[in-house]
């Protein structure tokens, strides 16, 4: 699993077209079912 920083993302949907699993939604469009990956994801870069 790949993380990417909130602090550092500039919302350029670069990595979208990337990603090899097709996981990666602009933060208006995350489906329901993958909520779970959002706190996750902001868990890692807590206190860094």
């Amino acid at each position: 699993m790949f993380y990417i920083d909130p602090d550092i993302c500039i919302d350029c949907g670069a990595c979208e077209a990337v990603c090899p699993v097709e996981a990666i939604y602009m933060e208006e469009e995350v489906p329901e079912s993958e909520y779970e990956y959002i706190a996750l994801n902001s868990k890692f870069f807590e206190g860094n």
